[in-house]
């Protein structure tokens, strides 16, 4: 085996895939939530920055923040069940 100093060597990626290959549906999911979960990673920090700036700072309505705030507690629930089935289903693979 050479070290070609490519990033990507397309004949080490087929014989890696061909070991997934039984595992296909189980990687494909585990792929999907790992994506889903970047997004919801990335989206937690703007609504906790989106529910301080618009309705703690300028308009404090106990209503608006208690409806926000649990709806931040069902998105880190929802993060923690698909972290918990991304997690299993990796190891499966």
């Amino acid at each position: 085996m050479s070290v070609t100093g490519k990033i990507v060597d397309k004949s080490i990626l087929k014989r890696l895939l061909g070991y997934v290959r039984p595992y296909r549906v189980p990687f494909i999911i585990s792929g999907i939530l790992i994506l889903v979960l970047s997004i919801m990673g990335v989206y937690r920090p703007w609504l906790i920055a989106v529910i301080i700036d618009q309705y703690v700072i300028i308009s404090p309505s106990e209503r608006i923040v208690l409806t926000l705030s649990l709806f931040l507690i069902f998105l880190l629930i929802v993060e923690a069940i698909f972290q918990y089935f991304q997690t299993y289903l990796a190891n499966r693979v």
